[in-house]
């Protein structure tokens, strides 16, 4: 079995060549295997790095065969002043989940990639706005992350927000006492418990009636998540007004020892000339890191995006049709995370190159990209100082109380904090013991799923 070595405290991992480190300072059971993390730059208590409400980070771990790479979901309010919060659901038999749950405590060290991710609110939230968010089980981390922006707003300032969420039952609600807390919050509860399964039908049925420019952001496994998707474009909603966020499988199968040593085509790099092979059943990217290459990548799992490359000829397996446009197929991107070649093929760019590799020249599409590239750091960077500049504007104690960390006699930072973090603006304190008055909820039905699909 692949393992996680029990190093990464002081030993940065090995070929993360962005990974930043981040240390623990709160680690609680928030539901029923349902573990939280605060995450915050060593020695501190604020953020390691500045975010978007709904942005993902990718933990990295040194394993026992190379490093194991998982992706969570941040579920604060954008604030760097506070750590960043990742809530994790066990999965039965996961390597990473399981990890998280039973073998980490306060003061450790973790490693990070940056936040990354498209999911994420427009830049000004305004009163006419209206937003209808949908999640199914764990699928509230991202979107929990939006309810706490919002709440942070003064309340004449808030957006209108509709909330339907599928769980298992009232006990498995993640943030449960936090989102019932939240009176502004016009919410559905979907329960596995109480009838037949949430359906896009019922979504759409309860949400209206809406304004035409009614913005939709969905987190959920793939096949409810793309049902949903149809059935909104149905109703007439624009393509570009629905945003989504979908679970993928990160825990993909390693290959056995004859897969990993049967070459089984070639891959040419036009941007520095170089031919690599690669192995039975490797993925593009696993083949480029083999051989020293340092292609930029997210999730690893085909859902964001971000290792975007593009093929000159030959045939790959699984390109990630999914989540590309027409046209971006067309011009032969791929998601080097999921894309398997076939045979021999030839690409424009493997990302950085291996040390002492010489670069032939930058393609015209590489520098387009480059170009893409420093254009959205350049709207983060005016997104941040927007944001921090409302922040400052509103009252926010009652936030700042609620992302402090619990005093643990085995945590080396001292720290206080309650159980659980409450958004700013509600005054409740969660608890995942308490029985929630029903009175601001509806429940209608149940999710399809409950499980996450990180291992």
């Amino acid at each position: 079995m692949i393992g996680i070595r029990e190093r990464n405290q002081s030993v940065a991992v090995r070929g993360a060549f962005q990974a930043l480190p981040v240390q623990i300072i709160r680690h609680e059971v928030i539901a029923p295997n349902v573990v939280t993390l605060s995450l915050a730059q060593p020695g501190t208590r604020q953020a390691p790095g500045p975010y978007h409400p709904g942005q993902f980070i990718t933990l990295v771990f040194p394993g026992n065969s190379g490093n194991i790479y998982r992706s969570y979901s941040l579920c604060g309010d954008g604030n760097p002043r506070h750590p960043w919060e990742i809530t994790v659901k066990r999965v039965p038999g996961g390597l990473v989940s399981n990890y998280l749950h039973d073998s980490l405590s306060p003061g450790m060290i973790l490693h990070a990639l940056p936040p990354r991710g498209a999911f994420i609110l427009p830049p000004s939230l305004r009163p006419e706005q209206t937003f209808v968010f949908v999640a199914v089980g764990s699928g509230i981390t991202p979107i929990s992350g939006f309810l706490r922006a919002i709440a942070a707003l003064p309340p004449g300032s808030r957006p209108k927000v509709q909330l339907h969420y599928a769980s298992r039952s009232w006990q498995d609600i993640i943030y449960r006492n936090e989102i019932f807390g939240l009176n502004w919050l016009r919410q559905k509860h979907y329960l596995r418990t109480e009838g037949p399964r949430m359906t896009p039908q019922q979504i759409v049925a309860n949400a209206y009636p809406l304004p035409p420019d009614a913005q939709w952001y969905i987190c959920g496994p793939e096949a409810f998540t793309f049902q949903l998707n149809q059935a909104l474009l149905s109703t007439g909603v624009p393509e570009n007004f629905i945003h989504f966020e979908i679970f993928a499988d990160q825990s993909r199968k390693r290959l056995t020892t004859a897969d990993s040593q049967t070459v089984v085509g070639h891959i040419a790099i036009k941007e520095t000339g170089a031919t690599i092979d690669v192995c039975g059943q490797e993925t593009l990217l696993e083949a480029l890191e083999r051989h020293g290459y340092q292609p930029e990548f997210g999730c690893r799992s085909g859902s964001c995006g971000t290792c975007q490359l593009r093929v000159l000829h030959g045939q790959v397996q699984n390109p990630g049709t999914k989540f590309l446009t027409t046209s971006e197929l067309r011009s032969g991107t791929v998601l080097a995370c999921i894309a398997r070649p076939q045979g021999n093929i030839a690409i424009e760019s493997g990302g950085i190159p291996p040390r002492g590799t010489a670069v032939i020249g930058r393609s015209v599409t590489k520098k387009r990209a480059a170009q893409k590239y420093r254009l959205r750091v350049a709207a983060a960077v005016a997104v941040g100082i927007m944001t921090l500049g409302l922040w400052q504007l509103t009252d926010h104690n009652v936030s700042a109380a609620s992302s402090s960390s619990t005093t643990t006699s085995a945590t080396p930072m001292p720290t206080t904090s309650p159980a659980t973090a409450t958004p700013a603006g509600t005054g409740t304190t969660p608890s995942a013991a308490a029985t929630p008055a029903p009175a601001p909820t509806q429940v209608i039905a149940p999710p399809p799923s409950t499980s996450t699909s990180s291992s």
